[in-house]
């Protein structure tokens, strides 16, 4: 009985693993797109406003601070100067980067 219990708990597990793992090769695949904008908005979704647009932000995206540090969306100093990749999915515009750059010189992502 024991065996049977923790079997189905296994399976399971390794259902979730190859469920995430396809939606992470699914988003992998994508093109990203590059641009610049004013960050003004963090919304309690985890959502952000860029330049009066919404976007999500993936759970894994990559967030950096003017110094280059990794950083929070909410470690961001807003109105805030970024430079981000997004791409388009079936639930809409998932920024993956986000960079923080001087309000001056917004520059492509470089990394």
């Amino acid at each position: 009985m024991k065996n049977k219990k923790t079997v189905a708990i296994l399976m399971l597990f390794f259902l979730i693993l190859c469920a995430v793992s396809f939606d992470a090769f699914a988003v992998e695949g994508k093109p990203t797109v590059s641009a610049t904008g004013t960050l003004t908005s963090i919304e309690e979704d985890g959502s952000v406003i860029i330049d009066e647009k919404g976007y999500l932000v993936d759970p894994l995206a990559t967030i950096t601070d003017r110094m280059g540090r990794g950083n929070s969306l909410r470690g961001l100093s807003l109105p805030a100067a970024v430079n981000f990749e997004y791409i388009y999915s079936g639930k809409g515009f998932v920024i993956m980067v986000i960079q923080e750059v001087k309000e001056n010189s917004q520059r492509r992502i470089n990394r």
